[in-house]
């Protein structure tokens, strides 16, 4: 069951900060479970994979569900070199991604450096981290 959801406008600044910590230890524990759980969720379909295969099935039943296998291609990139040839001279820019790297052009703009078509955008976060008061 959800928690009541607090009144933010009434909290002094200390609670405040104090409320968010609470939330924040919260989800972590509770992702950990999360995680967890995923690994356990990995483990059995790694070994539904494995019988499967080795039985020649492409799927099967159970009481609750049923489990089919399924195959996509993907691109593996071996050659970066060759890869950028093709896309330049087919000008088949859209098997690029539509993403700036943001650690190379972080280390651009420190450079001193400008990319063209790209502007920078600062993100301010929240750093939170135990005082040693209470819990």
């Amino acid at each position: 069951m959800a928690k009541k959801e607090v009144d933010l406008t009434k909290l002094d600044l200390g609670a405040c900060i104090d409320a968010l910590y609470v939330a924040r230890a919260t989800r972590l524990a509770r992702q950990k479970e999360v995680e967890m759980l995923a690994v356990e969720e990995g483990r059995i379909k790694e070994y539904l994979l494995l019988t499967l295969a080795e039985n020649k099935l492409e799927g099967a039943k159970g009481r609750l569900a049923t489990a089919a296998t399924r195959r996509t291609v993907v691109p593996v990139l071996k050659e970066w070199d060759l890869f950028t040839q093709y896309v330049a001279k087919h000008k088949a820019f859209d098997l690029f991604e539509r993403r700036v790297s943001r650690l190379a052009y972080r280390e651009r703009l420190d450079a001193g450096k400008t990319v063209p078509g790209v502007e920078p955008f600062t993100v301010v976060e929240l750093s939170l981290t135990k005082s040693g008061k209470g819990e």
